[in-house]
């Protein structure tokens, strides 16, 4: 017996001290919902509700000084709350907790600009797609703006050090969640604004192989296989033998076929790096242009130049300017030049089928021929010539002399 009195006394105080909360038909004065609590109602939004509907208000101490109010909306799935802060005697804006309506309001996670207006929701789901700004996603995210759609990824206003940089990124994943691409911006050191832009990739060894690719320095310099880039456009390919092209341009007419240029860097068989221009027709490419970068020789039509410039082809020119590397062969009407007498000239090509000082042709097939000293002895065997012409028209002359006589 004493037991159940004592449970009475108890259940007793509890009802006493516990809020109870009283219905009212409804409220839509200017102001009633700020001074409506413990209690439930139908609150009209002219009250002070963002919404037309139930509105509860509770709370542990009198004159709802820190009372927590809900208002919902009564045609459509809509809900909302505050707080009242006692000590300082106002309430807390409303918060929009979700709305799943009908019409242009379903699906919008809400956010009230003034009371009841709806307008200013931004973020919309379906379940399927998410759209902000938008209630028509294209995709599983849109973000959109008359003015243009940003999203941002922050470090929540942290810096990074050059020890520890902080990099902000976005990760693309894919087979059994492995990352297969990331772009990031890193911030390397302390309170700067300056960042670095890269685009990893996964090179296929593990789930977490991400390798960077392509870098953007602050100063504009941009890198692909290299993190350091010192140029504008900075490629990187691994210093060995026969590499792939860097840079191509052209057109595939098919899986086989390719139509265009590409410029190669490579080392040759010495191993000496050179570049390439190299040309594709069809099924068969060609070293176009290929300019050895030790030897600083260029070689057009050929892999293998031999001198600064080699041509495997015609050359053809309007002019060509030869420096030579000795004197003009003027030297020849100098007064001590010694001319080859005409009989020891007729004894030498009898001998060696070609003249005196000029190349045979067998050398010349072998070693080239220098179109500078060739023509240069080319000259000098004119103006040889043209001394033998004018000793025997002096001879002729004294013949003629003698005949007269």
């Amino acid at each position: 017996m004493k037991k159940l009195l004592l449970i009475l006394s108890i259940f007793l105080s509890l009802s006493i001290n516990a809020q109870r909360l009283t219905p009212i038909s409804f409220i839509n004065q200017p102001g009633s919902a700020d001074s409506f609590w413990g209690g439930y109602t139908f609150a009209y939004a002219t009250s002070g509700t963002p919404l037309n509907g139930a509105l509860m208000s509770f709370g542990g101490f009198p004159s709802n000084n820190y009372d927590c109010q809900l208002s919902s909306n009564y045609f459509q799935s809509q809900l909302a709350f505050r707080t009242r802060n006692g000590d300082a005697g106002l309430w807390n804006p409303w918060t929009n907790v979700v709305t799943v309506g009908a019409g242009s309001a379903q699906n919008r996670l809400t956010k009230f600009g003034s009371i009841n207006d709806l307008a200013n929701s931004i973020i919309y789901d379906d379940g399927t797609s998410v759209g902000i700004g938008t209630t028509t996603p294209v995709s599983k995210l849109e973000v959109a703006s008359p003015s243009g759609g940003i999203l941002s990824i922050s470090t929540n206003k942290m810096n990074g050090t050059t020890a520890s940089p902080l990099r902000p990124a976005i990760d693309f994943l894919g087979y059994a969640n492995g990352n297969k691409a990331r772009i990031s911006a890193t911030e390397a050191t302390s309170n700067t604004y300056s960042s670095i832009l890269s685009m990893f990739v996964n090179d296929g060894t593990n789930a977490t192989s991400l390798v960077e690719r392509m870098t953007i320095l602050p100063n504009g310099y941009v890198g692909i296989g290299t993190t350091t880039p010192r140029s504008k456009l900075d490629i990187g390919v691994p210093h060995a033998y026969n590499q792939n092209e860097v840079i191509r341009i052209g057109s595939h007419s098919d899986a086989n076929t390719y139509w265009g240029l590409g410029l190669n860097y490579r080392l040759d068989n010495a191993g000496n790096p050179s570049g390439y221009l190299v040309g594709y027709e069809g099924s068969t490419s060609f070293d176009a242009l290929s300019i050895n970068l030790y030897s600083r020789r260029v070689g057009i039509g050929t892999s293998n130049p031999d001198e600064l410039l080699t041509v495997n082809g015609t050359i053809h020119a309007k002019e060509v300017k030869v420096d030579l590397t000795g004197s003009l062969a003027d030297y020849v009407f100098s007064p001590s030049y010694k001319l080859m007498p005409l009989n020891q000239v007729e004894q030498y090509v009898k001998t060696n089928s070609h003249l005196p000082e000029i190349p045979s042709a067998s050398e010349v097939k072998e070693k080239g021929m220098n179109m500078g000293d060739m023509q240069n002895k080319l000259l000098q065997k004119v103006e040889e010539l043209t001394l033998y012409v004018i000793e025997q028209q002096k001879e002729i002359n004294q013949l003629k002399q003698e005949l007269k006589k």
